[in-house]
């Protein structure tokens, strides 16, 4: 979390979050303020309402077996 917050380059537009979780959703406000984009890849249903409001983009997975 505190590289996504604070060590991040400057030169990155975009992140790809890999997880459904909400502690993830007040580093992709931060995130979005400052005009990156947030792309989450995740399985549907495992995706916590509160990050999934917040992400630029939302890319459902297929549940593996």
């Amino acid at each position: 979390m505190d590289y996504l917050l604070n060590r991040l380059p400057a030169s990155t537009d975009t992140v790809v979050l890999g997880s459904g979780d909400h502690i993830f959703a007040d580093a992709v406000v931060h995130l979005t303020r400052d005009q990156r984009r947030v792309v989450l890849m995740a399985v549907p249903g495992s995706v916590s309402a509160d990050l999934y409001r917040v992400v630029s983009e939302f890319v459902p997975l297929e549940p593996t077996v």
